[in-house]
């Protein structure tokens, strides 16, 4: 068998960045959980900001949900990013949410998003397009790798011309 060259490319901050759309679902998924402590469906600018800060040790999309309630209870970016995995772990168990619970409702709300404002969803991503641009004319194997649910991935791979 002769070997081949494959080319695996992850998606989130390789092909495109997403944490703006990762900030915002993580937010209205945390708003369907706890109604009460999230007034408003817009999350702050600030928030964002500090998402973004955040992201960078997030390992999949779920954990956004944690880290809005966090943050809205005043867990300031540098103590996640210091203290990620135990910050996380001691939200979970102040909210006594389980992992399967986080991974529904984070998915739910993104499926929710994209049917009811498929545009504003897909806004929230920026493709980097020299990335897309050289994956278009690559005339060899290559593959996506992401976290991401795979009907997610397909939409977006779709809406950025992969």
């Amino acid at each position: 068998m002769k070997a081949r060259d494959v080319f695996v490319f992850d998606f989130d901050g390789v092909i495109c960045d997403s944490a703006d759309e990762t900030g915002w679902s993580g937010w209205l998924a945390a708003r369907r959980l706890w109604p009460d402590a999230f007034t408003t469906a817009t999350p702050p600018p600030s928030y964002l900001e500090d998402f973004r800060r955040i992201r960078i040790y997030l390992e999949t999309g779920f954990e956004a949900v944690l880290i809005a309630r966090g943050w809205r209870d005043g867990v300031r970016a540098d103590e996640f990013c210091q203290n990620y995995s135990q910050t996380l772990a001691c939200l979970q168990e102040r909210y006594e949410v389980d992992r399967p619970s986080l991974i529904e409702v984070f998915a739910a709300t993104r499926r929710e998003w994209i049917a009811s404002e498929r545009e504003k969803w897909l806004a929230t991503h920026r493709f980097y397009s020299p990335v897309v641009k050289a994956l278009r004319s690559f005339s060899g194997e290559w593959y996506i790798l992401s976290t991401k649910q795979k009907e997610f991935l397909v939409e977006l791979c779709r809406a950025g011309g992969l």
